[in-house]
């Protein structure tokens, strides 16, 4: 069985000030993307066994295995899970989180427990933030320091297409929200701005009303990364930070050449749960 784990990018980005528990309030506008990395579950006699096309330290996906198996007492099964990546790694696109997420549904319907995905979600905020998003797949928005997810059902749009500018670097998430100062700034208009963007297709609208209030910083932290702002700014393109960075990300297919920088053509997706396109 194969389940996917679609990538994420933020259409908003709002941090407030630091908790007593030393995350931050958020709010964000996420939305799933035709990218994904793919995971094969094959049953074992016993044990939890990970392969993977790339040499990941920490893995989420076996934190996750092993968590399930503790939740819900499986003693007398085994799992042997094969991940493709396709998602860059420390790219701003949760890309470990969607693993991990995945691994859960996967597990959920392999093993036949028919979990609730609600369930799910509680249970995958125990390994990180952007996870209960990451268990729905579904565009979002997310408050609390991520895990509050309340799912946009009734937002239904057809396929925008996007351009995504991967770096030869990854950027820490840590570092990002440790140089980040509050500004108090309110923004739900753009939130408002959005959503009516996504439904017309109106892509200026949309356009109009992005932000990413962990941007400055990020260009901040790495030269490379203002540089090539910089260049796609002088070529006429709005181009915007998903996440902690450091990919950037066009609306619209378009041809860009940037030194050290990759192109990818996709489409930001509505209502992607499972393996649906």
């Amino acid at each position: 069985m194969i389940e996917r784990a679609y990538a994420k990018i933020n259409l908003t980005l709002e941090v407030g000030n630091k908790r007593n528990d030393g995350f931050h309030n958020v709010k964000t506008l996420m939305v799933p993307i035709d990218l994904y990395d793919e995971l094969e579950f094959i049953e074992i006699p016993s044990g939890i066994e990970l392969e993977s096309n790339v040499d990941i330290n920490d893995n989420f996906v076996y934190k996750a295995a092993k968590l399930f198996f503790e939740r819900y007492n499986i003693k007398d099964k085994g799992i042997k899970i094969k991940l493709k990546k396709n998602i860059p790694l420390a790219s701003g696109m949760a890309g470990g989180s969607s693993d991990a997420s995945a691994c859960l549904r996967g597990l959920n319907k392999i093993f036949g427990l028919n979990r609730p995905l609600d369930e799910l979600a509680t249970l995958s905020s125990i390994l990180g933030s952007d996870m209960p998003y990451c268990v729905y797949q579904r565009p979002s928005i997310c408050e609390g320091r991520g895990e509050i997810v309340k799912v946009l059902n009734d937002l239904n749009y057809k396929p925008i297409p996007i351009t995504l500018l991967f770096y030869d670097f990854g950027l820490s998430t840590k570092e990002v929200y440790k140089n980040y100062k509050y500004l108090g700034i309110n923004k739900d208009n753009n939130y408002l701005k959005i959503i009516r963007g996504l439904k017309e297709n109106n892509l200026s609208l949309i356009n109009e009303a992005i932000f990413n209030d962990l941007e400055d910083v990020s260009l901040k932290l790495e030269d490379k990364l203002l540089k090539s702002k910089e260049i796609i700014t002088k070529l006429g393109y709005d181009s915007f930070q998903s996440g902690s960075g450091p990919t950037r990300f066009i609306l619209g297919n378009v041809d860009i050449k940037i030194e050290n920088v990759r192109t990818f053509k996709t489409y930001i997706l509505s209502n992607v749960y499972g393996n649906k396109n």
